[in-house]
């Protein structure tokens, strides 16, 4: 049975962290998955038992599936849970982009705004900005915007565990002040100090493409990304205004100065 659960959105830096946590002695790993026909935590991949492992750790993307909180409590009540959050903005737009790049490698379909593509002969393009302006109900939203709302989508799980059990960290912050940042992880994990920075950034991964070649029986085509633009930036911080307030009052963090930007009216 796992012990903890690092769980956050997509480009968040889940990946990274795991990476490193991976390489300490006292902590086994593995991903997790959930099977919502039976409400059961499944183990995907797990390390090898070992006799200095003190902390069993799973991973998994934050879904918007609300049973999740509720599935993980039955499965472990004492459970902790350790996340990252990022500027909001360009999280989305990171997964806009991992998602078109892993849809069009693997042949999947494509979940996004119709307006946000231009099909030409040679050259395909994908614009985000042109799928934000016009927005309804948080329902309605992209799930990459979606997925953004860091204290909507962990609220849930606050029904279920209470604030001990958990540790959001910013990953901007963790990359600033990484002997902190680490010390705090190691801590809430309950395992002994063990910190590299020279390891840490050699598992940093940018995850980003301006542009690719796409493979095709009728030749190659570019697949080009439109730049995040300044007034969609805008818009989205004044999307996300009540979430990251709360998110700041909840982690008793300026989350505003930390991303950049001013927090307006």
């Amino acid at each position: 049975m796992i012990n903890a659960i690092l769980v956050s959105g997509m480009k968040c830096g889940s990946t990274w962290l795991m990476k490193t946590l991976s390489a300490h002695p006292e902590i086994r790993t593995c991903l997790v998955t959930v099977d919502y026909s039976c409400s059961q935590v499944r183990l995907v991949s797990p390390q090898q038992q070992e006799i200095s492992h003190k902390l069993f750790l799973g991973r998994r993307n934050l879904k918007l599936n609300p049973s999740d909180p509720r599935i993980y409590h039955e499965y472990n009540p004492d459970l902790r849970f350790a996340a990252l959050i990022r500027d909001p903005v360009k999280r989305a737009y990171s997964q806009f982009i991992h998602h078109v790049n892993k849809s069009l490698m693997n042949g999947l379909p494509l979940k996004i705004p119709p307006q946000t593509m231009v099909k030409e002969r040679k050259k395909w393009s994908f614009d985000f900005n042109q799928g934000i302006l016009k927005t309804g109900s948080f329902e309605e939203l992209p799930f990459y915007l979606r997925k953004s709302f860091y204290f909507k989508n962990f609220s849930s799980y606050f029904e279920y565990f209470s604030s001990d059990r958990f540790l959001i960290l910013p990953l901007e912050w963790i990359l600033q002040k990484s002997d902190e940042g680490f010390e705090k992880i190691y801590s809430f994990l309950n395992v002994s100090r063990r910190y590299d920075s020279e390891q840490v950034q050699s598992v940093e991964n940018p995850g980003h493409y301006a542009s690719w070649h796409l493979p095709g029986f009728f030749g190659a085509k570019e697949i080009y990304f439109e730049p995040l633009q300044v007034q969609s930036t805008a818009f989205l911080f004044s999307l996300f205004r009540e979430d990251i307030d709360r998110m700041c009052q909840h982690l008793q963090m300026d989350l505003w100065a930390l991303w950049g930007h001013a927090r307006g009216s």
